[in-house]
């Protein structure tokens, strides 16, 4: 997971997919939804940045309902707003408008 950061950080976004992909089977195997929820955020962050909506979105959507069952409000709200963006981004603007009304609230 810090290799893919390291990986994004130089913009080598292939390879930072391609690393926390890797992190997230391993997160899975090991059942660790706290760090598995990261990674996922970390992958549509990727995705986003990639130009793949559709795949930015799954994932988020995946890293958010672990964010709210694990009751992490703070990086909820982060996944939801970067879900709004890709939602944004791929033009389901109902949708967009949902995930960052929510995002902003308390």
């Amino acid at each position: 997971s810090d290799l893919g950061t390291v990986a994004a950080a130089v913009d080598d976004l292939e390879l930072a997919a391609e690393l926390f992909a890797e992190s997230a089977r391993r997160f899975r195997e090991l059942d660790e939804p706290s760090r598995l929820a990261i990674v996922l955020a970390n992958v549509g962050h990727i995705s986003h940045q990639q130009g793949d909506y559709a795949h930015s979105i799954e994932v988020t959507e995946e890293a958010v309902a672990i964010q709210q069952r694990l009751g992490h409000k703070h990086s909820e709200a982060i996944s939801l707003y970067n879900l709004g963006s890709s939602y944004l981004s791929a033009g389901e603007l109902d949708r967009a408008r949902r995930r960052l009304v929510v995002s902003a609230s308390p």
